[in-house]
């Protein structure tokens, strides 16, 4: 099955951000640029790709707010029954690509260990424990993935 996704509007900051070629990329600007929208749409892109996603928010309101971003992009799709969107457990899941969104709050870094991701996004990184940082790298590991912090 073949998931397209067109790229809405970006800023040129946006676009540095989804665009990027680093494994690891911190993205240190101010508040209200862009960086939740562009870092759900890479997300929104690595699922319809195939790849298995990861949310890391610093609690569980704002963690929420990211996986809304996503599952707004793959209404229409669950209502056709290609996709599930669980909204208790912040999970998307693509039958046909074999793309997954899983969310974790960043009071909980245990929780976060044992995934493996090819995208991850650990938002408002700043307001999160030191051990998020050590649990995402472990995600991406073995998958060679990408995070934006």
């Amino acid at each position: 099955m073949r998931v397209d996704v067109v790229r809405p509007r970006m800023s040129p900051d946006q676009t540095r951000m989804i665009d990027s070629t680093a494994r690891f990329l911190w993205i240190g600007t101010g508040t209200k640029t862009g960086k939740t929208i562009a870092c759900a749409w890479w997300l929104t892109d690595g699922l319809a790709r195939g790849l298995r996603c990861g949310w890391i928010g610093p609690w569980y309101k704002r963690t929420r707010t990211g996986f809304e971003h996503v599952s707004g992009a793959y209404a229409d799709l669950a209502r056709a029954g290609f996709a599930t969107i669980k909204q208790q457990e912040l999970t998307i899941t693509i039958p046909g690509t074999g793309g997954a969104l899983e969310c974790f709050s960043g009071d909980n870094p245990d929780s976060i260990y044992g995934e493996r991701f090819h995208r991850l996004v650990i938002d408002e990184a700043g307001r999160q424990p030191p051990a998020v940082l050590h649990a995402a790298m472990s995600t991406v590991t073995a998958t060679g993935g990408k995070v934006r912090i």
